[in-house]
């Protein structure tokens, strides 16, 4: 479930501790982090994430820490939602729910989750308006560092699926393939690349032909497995049909 609440940078929480150090050191994880704490139900529960430029280390309160490396990833899920409430007629904007789980090769999983008020998908910082290092400041930054470790892992997939494209292979996301000759669903024959775009909206992802008022595929974004690196993958093959 989301962190209750994200903390603002002045605590006591910020504390890099010896044993995640020594966790961070063993992954090879050696640049100074910034630290994300987060609260769940108890004020004593302090959970903590280690954000590094080449992964994380998470330390829930009460139990040892766990480095992720971006190497170390082989799936990742990724979900945004804006949340309105309609008052008098008019639909006021509350806040932007995400969620952001990274699983490892071993099966391990880890979540960055939580919530912000910096606008509706917001894709720029917030406004000079919070105090530097406040809790809504921390709460975008966590988003943010969501959004940026999801980028990092498909950039570190990427080769790979690549090399698996160039040798005429396909390359799975969950029930949907993808290959230098199309799109495949299921047990559907390939639909080709050309005459095809993608389009991302309001945390929905459609490839659809120009004039066909039937999409060839349309899911929502938090259902695709690594969707960063999905529309990395498939915006190369459009680009190059």
């Amino acid at each position: 479930m989301p962190e209750l609440v994200v903390l603002g940078e002045d605590g006591p929480w910020q504390q890099f501790t010896p044993e995640a150090a020594q966790v961070a050191r063993a992954a090879h994880l050696d640049d100074p982090p910034h630290v994300f704490a987060t609260r769940g139900i108890s004020p004593s529960t302090i959970h903590r994430v280690y954000a590094f430029r080449d992964g994380l280390v998470r330390q829930d309160h009460a139990r040892q820490p766990q480095a992720f490396r971006w190497d170390m990833i082989t799936e990742t899920r990724e979900s945004v939602s804006d949340v309105y409430l309609t008052t008098g007629g008019a639909r006021r904007y509350q806040q932007t729910r995400f969620t952001f789980a990274l699983t490892r090769r071993d099966g391990a999983r880890v979540k960055i989750a939580g919530a912000h008020q910096a606008g509706p998908r917001a894709q720029q910082p917030p406004p000079p308006g919070p105090v530097p290092g406040s809790a809504s400041v921390q709460c975008h930054r966590y988003f943010e560092f969501g959004k940026a470790a999801c980028a990092e892992v498909a950039r570190a997939r990427l080769p790979a699926a690549l090399a698996s494209l160039d040798r005429g292979e396909s390359v799975a996301f969950g029930s949907v393939r993808v290959s230098r000759t199309g799109l495949r669903r299921g047990m559907r024959r390939p639909v080709p690349w050309a005459g095809l775009t993608m389009r991302v909206s309001e945390g929905w992802l459609t490839i659809e032909r120009h004039g066909s008022r039937r999409p060839v595929f349309r899911k929502s974004v938090a259902d695709i497995p690594s969707s960063t690196l999905f529309r990395t993958v498939v915006t190369g093959l459009l680009d190059g049909s």
